[in-house]
């Protein structure tokens, strides 16, 4: 093992997640910061040197929103879409729905830049509806998973329901769903690897 390179300077700062780029071998982590939405992602080109760059910036004051960040969480089989978690605060709250945020579950066309938004939700103080663990397929080029907590679910246990898509297509029930015991007071997102089973 041989030390690549080394991100200084945190401070209220994490890094989570390696994702490799199928396609150009760069190498991908998201940079978190302690307020919310904080992630963005970067890119670490290979050299030598190593060079660091912010592959999808936070965007801060667009009308519309107030900020905009990404949180990556890998690419298709073929390196051609990347998946992520888009944060969005509004720039205004809707007082008739008391929305101030939303997160989208999107990928985007690698060489083209555009987006496709499959799933959306607005955090809250229920999980229904929240959407985890949007990731691409190991095996098949453009097909994609997530999980979403589904209605109905009592005060100690969630039940997911598993989605799959298409770039090609809109996403539909992937025919699974499972039910987890959970502590309320300490759910966090889940991320789940579907692999075919022979």
């Amino acid at each position: 093992m041989s030390l690549l390179y080394t991100y200084s300077g945190l401070q209220e700062q994490s890094i989570q997640g390696l994702w490799a780029d199928p396609a150009g071998g760069d190498l991908y982590f998201n940079l978190l910061g302690s307020d919310y939405p904080s992630s963005v992602p970067h890119m670490l080109t290979l050299g030598p040197p190593v060079t660091d760059s912010v592959y999808l910036p936070m965007e801060r004051d667009t009308g519309k929103y107030s900020a905009v960040a990404f949180q990556m969480t890998g690419f298709s089989r073929n390196g051609a879409f990347a998946s992520y978690f888009k944060q969005m605060l509004f720039a205004e709250q809707d007082t008739a729905t008391t929305q101030g945020q939303q997160v989208d579950a999107a990928f985007r066309n690698a060489s083209s830049g555009s987006e496709t938004s499959v799933a959306d939700y607005v955090p809250g103080t229920s999980q229904v509806g929240e959407v985890s663990g949007m990731e691409f397929s190991r095996i098949a080029d453009a097909t994609y998973y997530y999980s979403m907590v589904a209605a109905g679910d009592s005060a100690n246990s969630l039940t997911l329901n598993f989605y799959k898509g298409t770039t090609r297509g809109s996403p539909a029930l992937a025919g699974l769903n499972v039910t987890v015991p959970v502590d309320q007071q300490q759910y966090t997102t889940l991320v789940w690897h579907l692999v075919p089973v022979h």
